[in-house]
């Protein structure tokens, strides 16, 4: 189920040697290391999509294939050339990667990620998780993803900029949602005032301007509930 996913490692087959898959420090990354060609991750996940998610820290430059029921899937680099947007912390900096396989049957696969690029100590592969999403979900979690609010003039973000990211998040909710995930999006935009729910720093929101995004939130999840 998408309960399932295999997160930190959890369920997954790590060889032929277990030695060159190296927890990634710092620790709170759960994500697993290695620049050994051949090696493998493998896990048995269900569900009609598998998701395979990787990343790429601190500037590693590894290649893997993905092999699905024995199919391979493609060849893919840690650093693609339209890389995501990096998230740094603690000076470690990640730009993580989701690998979407859809339409699938819905039922049990063997997933298998492999190190195609040649054994060096740069070359180094970084997989957080694998694991599948059952076509019918209804029981499962829900999760609801906020847009991100307009500034009030910060830097040379503009509103147009802005409802271009959002745009963007509600695609990936939609695919989330087809794929059969509880996931919704939330329309924070139409609740936080620019003008009078930004602080000095012209990006971030005030008191009243989190009271009103709890507002978005809440009529989210229950659209009769009272605004707060």
């Amino acid at each position: 189920s998408a309960r399932d996913l295999g997160v930190g490692g959890a369920g997954i087959t790590w060889g032929p040697n277990l030695s060159a898959w190296q927890q990634v420090s710092p620790s709170f990354v759960p994500a697993r290391r290695c620049a050994t060609n051949g090696n493998t991750a493998t896990r048995t996940v269900y569900g009609r999509t598998v998701y395979v998610v990787m990343a790429d820290l601190d500037g590693s430059t590894g290649q893997f294939s993905i092999t699905i029921d024995g199919n391979v899937q493609g060849t893919y680099s840690t650093a693609p050339a339209a890389a995501p947007i990096s998230t740094t912390f603690q000076n470690f900096t990640a730009q993580p990667h989701l690998y979407a396989f859809r339409n699938l049957s819905d039922g049990q696969h063997t997933v298998v990620v492999t190190v195609t690029s040649a054994t060096a100590g740069g070359n180094t592969v970084e997989l957080i998780w694998m694991g599948g999403v059952a076509a019918d979900n209804d029981q499962g979690p829900k999760v609801f993803v906020g847009g991100v609010i307009q500034t009030n003039g910060y830097g040379a973000i503009t509103d147009a900029m802005v409802a271009a990211y959002n745009a963007a998040i509600q695609t990936e909710v939609r695919n989330f949602q087809a794929d059969g995930l509880n996931v919704y999006y939330v329309d924070v935009v139409g609740y936080v005032r620019k003008g009078t729910d930004i602080v000095g720093d012209l990006i971030h929101a005030n008191g009243t301007g989190h009271t009103h995004m709890a507002s978005a939130y809440l009529h989210a999840m229950d659209p009769a509930a009272a605004t707060i």
